[in-house]
């Protein structure tokens, strides 16, 4: 990939009034600065491909990507990125508590912008806004960490590195905070290597708690408290200023992944019987191998609206003009509460990177960009295949938030250890039905809340079942082909301690084949008993054959090994 060169120019505090801070004003007043850039630049016939793009996905922060003409621009590329000065609104107007996006105005409810009505928290659009307003001095910062040592700089490229193969969806600039914040915290110092600063920043990774206490590079208590970041936000972790969220674009997923990945990335390092450089530094992990189940849309278009019409307009007005964030935060809040313990990881896969060249409007390059999005997920073993959902009991309060969220799939059972509780039950007779349960519970709610059919979504996961079939009548699954298998041994394991003639006695009988342990792919079928065999030599009984008669028909062997004693 080509080297790329941020540039930061910084808008004067003067070119934005008070009131720009709200619905979108300084938002538009950005573009329109942009716009006088990219005006300049388009004509210049030393750059090349100047086109806007999308900042992190983010419709609302435009900025300006291009090459420059000749051999270099095969080797780097330029991206321009606007700020404001931070003097131009006082910090405390974007406390996540406050509301700078009014519901009316948004909603097209009253067109009329003086609308002095005061709605619900904006903590997503006020982030949008100290995003800019914060950058110059959290810049400025971090060149006074990253400066003072070469390994710090060579451990955040290894790390943005790291993050680009693992394909997660986290901005570079959280890495380098959180390096910066290591450091500050004196978890790491100058004068260690780059491989420990990577180990520890790792580790501190694995052992986060961002989701329920956050982190802070502030210190003073002229600001929010983390306290109330962590009402808004699912991921916290506040800039030098204490009002700006590093990490207010971050899914739970995505934080949920990152650890689970910090956790692999450090007992890899840890094995030294392998070169863990480069599975972790120079080989991507595609989708296909990472997850168990992945679930896509084949109209994601319908589903944003459905999504959209859906949810409260609480949630509407916090996110804004970001949709696609606003759907796809939704639809994993669904996915994590509809599955639960059945999976251990969530994650949203977002197609939505539109760059289109400035001399082309927006609306004709969206007509020819189609976004997408997919969700991958990692099955907890213990509890996927579990056909009954468990609920609280009848008398609590929690009962009936069960049975608003599943409808008429809940009943009230009653189980063997006497407990009477609300439920659900999937349908699921044998082992590959319940490899299917996952399918079904999403297929129901995203009908239940959302009038999408099974049709119109797409399961990543259970294509290669049929390989696994046999072609024979009243065939089972693989796991009840290897208990068939087990339960055989357990047979002949008796036969075998009733025989009293021996010279030893047989003190035990153990499996030693694949299906024995359940990892057989084919576990071989069961052979009825030969009633009219043929003689052939003097010691070995083989059925006769019509088929060949030279050659016996292949019967499949389950090794074990008898122990004496």
């Amino acid at each position: 990939s080509k080297l790329r060169i941020d540039i930061q120019i910084t808008v004067p505090a003067d070119t934005y009034t008070k009131n720009d801070s709200i619905n979108y004003r300084y938002h538009k007043k950005r573009a329109a600065y942009l716009a006088v850039i990219a005006s300049h630049l388009k004509d210049l016939n030393t750059i090349e491909d100047l086109k806007y793009s999308w900042l992190n996905r983010c419709e609302t922060k435009p900025v300006l990507d291009f090459k420059p003409a000749g051999k270099l621009g095969n080797f780097v590329s330029v991206r321009i990125n606007l700020v404001c000065e931070q003097e131009a609104y006082k910090l405390h107007r974007f406390s996540p508590s406050r509301n700078n996006l009014r519901e009316s105005w948004l909603l097209s409810l009253d067109n009329s912008e003086s609308n002095t009505e005061i709605g619900p928290p904006t903590p997503y659009y006020n982030n949008s806004v100290l995003m800019d307003l914060t950058a110059s001095e959290n810049e400025e910062y971090l060149k006074e960490i990253l400066l003072k040592s070469e390994n710090l700089k060579q451990a955040v490229i290894l790390l943005k590195i790291w993050l680009r193969q693992r394909n997660l969806q986290v901005s570079g600039h959280i890495v380098s905070m959180l390096v910066a914040y290591l450091v500050q915290s004196k978890r790491i110092n100058n004068i260690m290597s780059s491989y420990q600063i990577i180990r520890n920043v790792w580790i501190a990774i694995k052992t986060s708690e961002w989701d329920t206490k956050g982190i802070s590079l502030h210190k003073g208590d002229d600001s929010p408290q983390l306290q109330e970041f962590l009402q808004h936000f699912p991921v916290v972790f506040l800039d030098r200023t204490g009002y700006y969220n590093v990490c207010w674009q971050m899914c739970k997923g995505t934080y949920d992944a990152l650890r689970r990945e910090c956790a692999f990335s450090v007992e890899m390092l840890d094995n030294g019987k392998i070169n863990s450089f480069i599975p972790l530094f120079m080989t991507p992990v595609r989708p296909l191998l990472q997850f168990d189940h992945i679930l896509r849309f084949r109209a994601f278009s319908k589903v944003k609206q459905s999504v959209i019409c859906t949810v409260s307009s609480h949630a509407r007005v916090n996110y804004g003009l970001d949709e696609l964030a606003l759907v796809t935060d939704t639809l994993h809040a669904l996915l994590t509460k509809g599955l639960g313990d059945r999976v251990t990881l969530i994650l949203q896969l977002v197609e939505a990177d539109l760059s289109w060249p400035v001399r082309i409007n927006l609306e004709k390059a969206r007509k020819e960009f189609k976004e997408n999005l997919s969700f991958g997920i990692i099955l907890n073993p213990e509890r996927c295949f579990n056909v009954v959902e468990k609920g609280p009991p009848a008398n609590l309060p929690e009962a009936e938030e069960f049975r608003a969220f599943w409808g008429e799939k809940s009943e009230l059972r009653r189980f063997q250890d006497g407990s009477i509780t609300e439920a659900c039950v999937w349908d699921a007779e044998n082992s590959v039905e319940q490899r299917g349960v996952t399918r079904q519970i999403i297929d129901y709610l995203m009908k239940l809340k959302y009038q999408l059919e099974p049709s119109e979504l797409f399961h990543v996961g259970w294509q290669l079942d049929s390989l696994l079939e046999r072609k024979v009548q009243h065939s089972s699954g693989c796991s009840e082909r290897s208990l068939a298998t087990l339960q055989a041994l357990d047979a002949l394991r008796r036969q075998l301690r009733q025989l009293t003639q021996l010279p030893l006695n047989i003190s035990g009988l153990h499996g030693t084949s694949p299906v024995f342990s359940y990892t057989e792919p084919l576990p071989p079928l069961a052979l009825g008993p030969q009633t009219k065999p043929w003689r052939r030599a003097n010691c070995c009984l083989i059925k006769d054959s019509d088929i060949d008669p030279f050659v016996p028909p292949y019967t499949p062997v389950s090794k074990a090994i008898i122990e004496l004693g």
